[in-house]
């Protein structure tokens, strides 16, 4: 039997490591769960696993051994792959997937792995239609603290308003929705509109608030990277490569290459209503702007502008 390697990918707050969780919750077996958020270098993983500590000559046979204890689980999970995608990460990761021989394997990441024999689960936001999904959960989330949310028409609209703001991100949907339903919607609403994403604060597990989260996605991107991601972010609504191509000042290859490596950081995504066009994602584009007041993204405002 062949192992089954299945990246979940997704933005930061789309909701990954809740959906492995609850996978993991309906297996009925023996399964491993390996959170990878605290660890800087492959060598940690081994020694979190094993014990032992572990030097780069030998690290190809240790994660072997590493493997070999966790092919008798029935599933294999690790979360948080984007703290080790180093070229050391990539390099060894195949060792420890084909080492698993016959056990499934799940990796959520924000990034993509890049190797052989990779299947990627896309796990984009909520839809954010005034009955939609994203709407769904605001309310839901709203209804723990108040039993009674919403109380009135105008009410139930700032939500909408909310989720729309928030691009239909599970994280910032559950983290606005509490502060909604004990400080009142439209108050939020309000100060979204005055002071961007910062006041959809409420601690996660890692996160102070999605601010942090995405601005921790910023920091993993490359200088020219970053430097696009700035310029795209500031284009309202889906745009075409020829438009990316414009705003950035480049050729439409390079353009390209950029939006691709933005989109395997899941940072931007086909617009859904038409596969011909990009958008960024709001909540991602809402703290760029908050952030960016740097000489690229002044130039790629003129062009904009031109």
């Amino acid at each position: 039997m062949r192992a089954t390697f299945i990246t979940v990918l997704g933005p930061p707050g789309a909701g990954k490591t809740r959906l492995v969780r609850e996978l993991i919750g309906r297996v009925e077996g023996d399964t491993e769960f390996i959170d990878l958020a605290a660890f800087n270098r492959v060598e940690d993983l081994v020694l979190a696993l094993e014990g032992d500590e572990v030097h780069r000559d030998g690290l190809e046979d240790a994660l072997s051994e590493v493997a070999a204890g966790l092919s008798t689980k029935d599933l294999v999970v690790l979360d948080n792959v984007e703290h080790l995608l180093c070229p050391m990460f990539r390099q060894h990761f195949p060792t420890l997937a084909r080492a698993l021989v016959g056990t499934p394997l799940i990796v959520t990441s924000r990034e993509r792995i890049g190797v052989a024999g990779e299947q990627v689960l896309e796990l984009p936001f909520l839809p954010t239609g005034p009955d939609g999904p994203a709407m769904e959960l605001f309310v839901d989330r709203a209804r723990r603290f108040d039993p009674e949310f919403p109380r009135d028409d105008e009410e139930r609209d700032a939500a909408f308003e909310l989720t729309r703001r928030l691009g239909g991100c599970p994280l910032a949907i559950e983290l606005a929705a509490s502060r909604a339903a004990r400080l009142g919607t439209r108050v939020i609403v309000d100060q979204v509109r005055r002071s961007g994403m910062g006041v959809i604060a409420g601690r996660t597990e890692r996160f102070a608030s999605i601010t942090d989260s995405v601005e921790w996605s910023l920091e993993l991107l490359s200088d020219p990277c970053r430097e696009a991601l700035a310029g795209l972010s500031m284009i309202p609504g889906a745009w075409r490569l020829d438009d990316a191509a414009a705003v950035l000042g480049t050729t439409s290859a390079v353009a390209l290459d950029r939006i691709e490596a933005l989109r395997d950081a899941s940072l931007v995504r086909l617009d859904p209503d038409d596969r011909t066009k990009y958008r960024v994602y709001e909540i991602v584009r809402e703290v760029v702007a908050e952030r960016s007041d740097d000489e690229p993204r002044r130039r790629c405002f003129e062009r904009l502008r031109d």
